[in-house]
């Protein structure tokens, strides 16, 4: 039967398959790549290592939703300095090193033949002098050759070298001392010399980054880094000073702590030798108030009780029967001493001192010292769970306690 419906062409049917199956494989491959930001999205966004043969640089696109790109890729890029000059510390380091110093002393003492004593009893045999040799830092405060450093490095000294950072070196005179402080300034003969920049102490926060500069072990211009630990520590009674935990090391004392901007803020001193990463300063503000009076007088008068003073703490309260945490208590006195002449006695817990009130030795201390000599204090005592008052006059500090 003839039928009305004409036929196309027939196609083959494994022809149509192959077709279909190379354009999906030509479209998936063209997404692929655009997605994961192989194809640039211009030509600008070559990179320049991409032209000369090397990668090329995710789309900005794919790198805003993270799309084919690591993850540090995608994370904020660390900055690192172009130029490893312009660091902080090295700029701090190099505004202050010029004027950091060297301080060499000698100790001559007559020395004693325990050998010839012992066997020639009483006879006069000739002795052999000995010298001890001590390091320490410091640095120039003044074009005119006045350094500042620490007292315990030139105490007893009978021979003081200081050393530039230059090389040059000069006989150093001590013209003043601060032993309460543990500061001391001395004299070279030197003029129109590098000088550091002073900073303030009082605006100090713990966390600053600082710098321990000096001599340690004889190794110049050490630098050192930390952060102030803590400030208004308290060492042998003495309060006020810095805590950093740069490292500071014997030869170190007397040499300055730096902040990032390359002012001195504290005269390193000491350090506990049973811990690591723990080191004290001077704060500079305290160096400032005694500066002038040091080179002038050559000391600086300290009002004195003549009294060690101990905190309140609960064993001490206990044995005393009175509550912790008020007062002082008066650990020892000394002989001839203002607060003996007054009647103070050991065991007497101070507390206030003109009104003040008084809860640690270094209180105390400081409204001791915020006297003239020969000034009165009115103290407040408990003694024997009776309050009383008492006032004393104070003296002047003698050059060594006994």
């Amino acid at each position: 039967m003839t039928s009305n419906f004409r036929r196309g062409k027939s196609f083959d049917p494994l022809l149509i398959v192959l077709i279909v199956a190379i354009f999906a494989s030509v479209f998936t491959s063209v997404i692929t790549l655009a997605v994961a930001g192989v194809i640039p999205s211009d030509k600008n966004s070559i990179s320049e290592t991409a032209k000369g043969g090397s990668v090329l640089e995710p789309d900005e696109t794919a790198k805003s939703r993270n799309v084919g790109v690591s993850p540090s890729e995608s994370s904020t890029p660390i900055s690192l300095p172009q130029n490893w000059k312009d660091e902080p510390i090295v700029q701090a380091r190099k505004k202050v090193a010029a004027a950091v110093v060297n301080i060499d002393t000698v100790t001559r003492s007559s020395g004693n033949n325990n050998f010839n004593n012992f066997f020639f009893g009483f006879m006069p045999m000739p002795q052999t002098p000995q010298e001890t040799t001590g390091k320490g830092s410091g640095f120039v405060i003044s074009k005119d050759g006045y350094v500042l450093t620490n007292e315990h490095v030139v105490s007893g000294a009978d021979e003081v070298t200081v050393s530039l950072a230059d090389g040059r070196k000069y006989q150093a005179t001590v013209v003043g001392k601060d032993k309460v402080n543990d500061l001391a300034v001395l004299k070279i003969p030197g003029e129109n010399l590098p000088v550091v920049e002073l900073g303030d102490s009082s605006t100090l926060e713990p966390g600053q980054w600082v710098l321990a500069i000096g001599n340690p072990y004889g190794l110049k211009d050490t630098v050192t880094a930390g952060i102030i630990s803590g400030l208004g520590r308290s060492l042998d009674g003495e309060g006020g000073f810095i805590q950093t935990d740069a490292a500071i090391n014997p030869g170190n004392s007397g040499g300055p702590l730096v902040d990032l901007n390359g002012r001195v803020i504290g005269i390193n001193t000491a350090i506990i030798q049973s811990a690591q990463g723990i080191g004290f300063a001077v704060p500079i503000n305290t160096a400032k108030e005694v500066l002038d009076i040091m080179i002038t007088k050559g000391y600086v008068p300290r009002s004195w009780l003549g009294v060690t003073l101990a905190e309140l703490n609960k064993d001490l309260a206990a044995q005393l029967n009175v509550m912790p945490g008020r007062g002082v208590v008066v650990y020892e006195i000394y002989a001839n001493s203002p607060a003996q002449k007054a009647g103070l006695e050991a065991g007497d817990i101070i507390l206030t001192i003109d009104g003040k009130e008084i809860n640690t030795p270094s209180e105390a201390q400081g409204a001791i010292r915020a006297k003239e000599p020969g000034e009165r204090c009115r103290f407040e005592l408990l003694r024997n769970g009776k309050r009383s008052t008492i006032q004393i006059q104070l003296t002047e500090m003698p050059d060594s306690l006994e």
